[in-house]
């Protein structure tokens, strides 16, 4: 930023890139395209680093570790990926929503994953073994977003509650 001049050019996806973002390190920047695929980027060069292949619907939204070692996608369908950063091969695949996943968050010590989805339930995950840990179904609604607290020890699930206020319709996740 300090000299306005463009350090890098990311070329390589099929489609357009819906999603972009550094890893904590800055090192790496993991982008995600309509092309079904994500990417890591060494930030300086431009290079592709890791090519992650395997998702059957658009990538929707993607999580990258605290320590920049894994990095999870979500797409329409009721699974998420999570990835080797390095080498771009599926580490866990996380199966138990009943429709699609709307976000996902790692804690800040990597240990856990939170998931939000349209089956109006937020799960909270382990991140090594991929098993999950609370199955938090009390929503009536659906469970949009998730996130940890800094310390890890608290989580914010947020519903869309306006939108039975208002009549606004409810829409399918997959």
């Amino acid at each position: 930023m300090e000299t306005g001049k463009q350090v890098s050019n990311l070329i390589g996806h099929t489609s357009y890139v819906a999603t972009a973002r550094f890893s904590g390190d800055g090192k790496s920047i993991v982008t995600i395209s309509n092309d079904l695929t994500a990417k890591v980027w060494e930030t300086e060069t431009g290079r592709v680093k890791a090519d992650m292949q395997g998702h059957g619907a658009t990538i929707r939204g993607l999580e990258i570790s605290p320590d920049a070692t894994k990095i999870i996608t979500i797409s329409g369908e009721k699974s998420l990926q999570v990835w080797d950063a390095l080498t771009g091969k599926i580490v866990i695949i996380l199966k138990g929503h009943t429709d699609a996943v709307n976000s996902v968050c790692f804690s800040p010590d990597g240990k856990k994953i939170v998931t939000a989805s349209y089956d109006s339930t937020a799960k909270i995950w382990d991140a090594i073994s991929g098993k999950v840990i609370f199955d938090l179904k009390e929503h009536t609604d659906i469970v949009y977003f998730a996130a940890f607290s800094p310390d890890g020890k608290k989580l914010l699930p947020l519903l869309l509650i306006i939108r039975q206020k208002f009549g606004m319709p409810q829409q399918a996740g997959s």
